[in-house]
């Protein structure tokens, strides 16, 4: 059994990091110049299933760019705007957690737009008004409107304080990861929630049978 591995600039054999398919990878070497002793500086390879193409600098992939940060949850795949939001905040924490932790508010902005028009209601310009109508709707519990809010005020903070910028308060990475890790529980939440009204669907339907 082959051991599943997310690609590197080395994997003749890995997953790709765009659409997660296990296959076969070949590198090509680019940047060499033939007048001089210079070695390649870089080299090029693309996916066959999803066709992405990926660069690398040496021994580093530089595009597009790869996090191991946190996974996305898979519920991200039917709200794609906010997905976007996520994987960008992702892509770019490590050289500006500041710019990933605001990308990641707005993410959470984004998700819960998109969870209240899908049940037809019309979003307010106020996102904490946005967070009581899912209390309202019973989307999410107190709990995790709790949670939302705390998330809220972070991702604020992290962008319009401008006082943090260069002080003792200043953002790091581990800033962004609590965010991440509450945009991926609420949707885990959401997650429970609709295997639970299919559930419930399921049984009503057998009960009108009989």
């Amino acid at each position: 059994m082959i051991e599943e591995k997310i690609l590197s600039c080395d994997d003749d054999y890995a997953k790709c990091p765009k659409c997660g398919v296990n296959l076969s990878w070949a590198w090509i070497k680019y940047g060499y110049n033939s007048y001089q002793s210079c070695p390649h500086v870089g080299s090029f390879t693309r996916c066959n299933h999803c066709k992405q193409i990926f660069l690398a600098l040496g021994d580093e992939i530089v595009y597009p760019r790869i996090t191991s940060h946190i996974k996305p949850h898979e519920l991200f795949t039917e709200y794609p705007k906010s997905e976007k939001l996520f994987k960008e905040s992702l892509a770019v924490a490590s050289d500006s957690p500041r710019a990933g932790l605001t990308l990641s508010r707005m993410c959470l902005e984004c998700l819960v737009h998109e969870i209240l028009i899908e049940r037809n209601e019309k979003p307010s310009d106020n996102f904490s008004v946005n967070i009581k109508k899912l209390l309202e709707l019973e989307i999410i519990t107190n709990k995790i409107k709790n949670l939302l809010d705390d998330t809220r005020v972070i991702g604020n903070k992290s962008t319009h304080n401008f006082n943090l910028i260069d002080s003792e308060n200043e953002v790091v990475l581990d800033d962004c990861m609590v965010v991440w890790k509450a945009i991926n529980h609420i949707l885990e939440s959401l997650s429970s929630v609709q295997k639970l009204d299919a559930d419930i669907t399921n049984l009503k339907d057998k009960v009108k049978e009989k």
